[in-house]
């Protein structure tokens, strides 16, 4: 018997009944909670290594900087010896870009974040924008607004920031939003939370893995084991420094020596005489 030529047609998506419909909802709900969890957490995780970072360096850069600074200084000298002598970048920069990491007033790219989600929603509900019918009621619910705010921004949490904003949004659109829509939201909401917590998750694995963090890691091996890090990278330097000190020096003694070719070229050069060479004087006398 031959295949069905008969065209099947596609089958109409069934329509949730209302307990499905609740269930639906109840549990994008969660998911969008867990996921604002989720990046509540890794937020907390990633500003705490900053912060701990953050003040290994400045400890390392109080101890170690005049150090690091001795040998830019020698080697700024050394460039100068040099026919095409180059730029010594500043030692702190130096320091921070050879651990792949800058300095605080260049990184926090989550705190502008933060700082960039506060703003919009700051501009949106401050108090002096209510004008208008009921402009006393709407200054009243903008300045709880606007506390709420303060608060989470205060505490440098993006997780809650959104849930400041879902939260308004919901407001905005009411309870009368059919169930689809609100289910085609959180889908969004969940979506959206997601790529922000992989993007925090990137930060913080790289900066985990960054050589100012291994250097953090090894000082508090060292720290358990009772020894000095500090103290043992000051050595280090100092090494360096000799090192340094020992180029300087070669570098000095070949640009003497180059100077002191150049003057005596210069004297032989001075001191050649102008008269005929002997043949030609010969050929002179003769011809007279």
């Amino acid at each position: 018997m031959g295949a069905s030529t008969k065209e099947r047609k596609p089958k109409k998506e069934r329509l949730l009944d209302h307990d499905e419909t609740t269930q639906a909802l109840t549990a994008f709900e969660s998911q969008c909670d867990r996921a604002l969890n989720s990046l509540d957490s890794s937020c907390e995780a990633l500003r705490l290594l900053e912060l701990e970072l953050d003040a290994f360096l400045d400890d390392y850069y109080h101890h170690v900087g005049t150090y690091f600074e001795q040998i830019a200084a020698i080697e700024a000298e050394i460039e100068s010896f040099k026919e095409q002598p180059k730029d010594i970048m500043p030692t702190a920069r130096r320091i921070y870009e050879s651990m792949d990491v800058l300095p605080k007033s260049q990184s926090k790219v989550l705190d502008r974040e933060i700082k960039s989600l506060y703003r919009d929603m700051a501009k949106e509900y401050h108090p002096d924008a209510a004008t208008g019918v009921g402009a006393d009621v709407v200054k009243q619910i903008k300045e709880d607004v606007i506390k709420t705010l303060n608060d989470a921004y205060a505490r440098k949490n993006l997780g809650d920031l959104w849930r400041i904003r879902f939260d308004l949004e919901d407001d905005q659109l009411g309870s009368n939003l059919p169930a689809e829509l609100r289910i085609d939201l959180l889908q969004k909401r969940v979506l959206l939370i997601e790529q922000i917590f992989e993007d925090v998750e990137r930060r913080r694995l790289k900066l985990e893995e960054s050589p100012a963090c291994a250097l953090m890691q090894r000082a508090f091996q060292m720290r358990l084991c009772g020894q000095n890090f500090i103290e043992s990278v000051i050595a280090d330097v100092k090494l360096q420094i000799e090192r340094k000190v020992a180029e300087l020096l070669r570098a000095k003694l070949k640009h003497l020596y180059m100077e002191a070719r150049r003057i005596r070229g210069d004297q032989a050069l001075a001191t050649t005489p102008t008269t005929p060479s002997a043949p030609v004087a010969a050929k002179t006398v003769a011809e007279v």
